[in-house]
C-alpha cells in the first residue's frame, strides 16, 4: 500500500503525504465515508500513522473499536487472527504512549498498570500471546518500557 511506504519512510513530508492519500480514500473525519473507510488493513494504516503523528488518544480509541470486532471472529483462525493480536499489540502500544504524556506521576503509573493488566490477561486466555510474531511484538515492548515492564513483574508476580 502507497500510504504504508510513505508512512515507514518517517520524513515529515511522505507522514503528510501519507495522512492527505490516507484522508482521500477513506474520506475526511466527519465527512462523506471514502471507499476505504470500512476496510481493515486502511483502518490499522490510519493507526499506524497516527503513531507517527504522535496522536496517542486516537489511535488508542481506534484500536480499542477494531479490537472488539475482531475479537469476535477469532475462531475463524488465519488472517483475521493475525490481525486481532496486531490490534491488540498496536492498543496496548498506544495506550504505554498516551500514558506516558500524562502530566502526573500518579496518572501515568496508573495507565503503565492498565496496560500491564490487558497484556496478562491476554497472556491468560493465549499463553503464547497469539503465535511468535505476536509474542515477539510484546516481548519487544516490555524491554523498551521500563515503567510497563515493572508494573507487569509486579502483576504477575501477585497472580502466583
Amino acid at each position: 500500500m502507497y500510504v504504508r511506504e510513505l508512512r515507514t519512510s518517517k520524513t515529515p513530508d511522505n507522514v503528510k503525504k501519507a495522512r492527505e492519500v490516507l484522508t482521500e480514500i477513506m474520506g475526511a473525519p466527519g465527512g462523506k465515508a471514502g471507499w476505504a473507510a470500512k476496510d481493515l488493513t486502511a483502518q490499522m494504516e490510519n493507526g499506524l500513522l497516527m503513531h507517527e503523528e504522535g496522536r496517542w488518544p486516537e489511535a488508542f480509541a481506534l484500536w480499542v473499536g477494531l479490537v472488539k470486532p475482531l475479537g469476535k471472529m477469532l475462531e475463524k483462525g488465519g488472517a483475521i487472527r493475525d490481525r486481532y493480536f496486531e490490534v491488540y499489540y498496536n492498543m496496548i502500544y498506544s495506550s504505554v504512549k498516551l500514558g506516558q504524556t500524562k502530566v502526573a506521576q500518579g496518572e501515568r503509573d496508573k495507565a503503565m498498570e492498565n496496560a500491564a493488566r490487558q497484556i496478562l490477561s491476554l497472556e491468560a486466555s493465549w499463553p503464547d500471546l497469539g503465535g511468535e510474531a505476536s509474542k515477539a511484538r510484546f516481548t519487544e515492548l516490555l524491554a523498551s518500557e521500563a515503567g510497563l515492564k515493572a508494573k507487569y513483574d509486579e502483576l504477575k508476580a501477585k497472580k502466583k
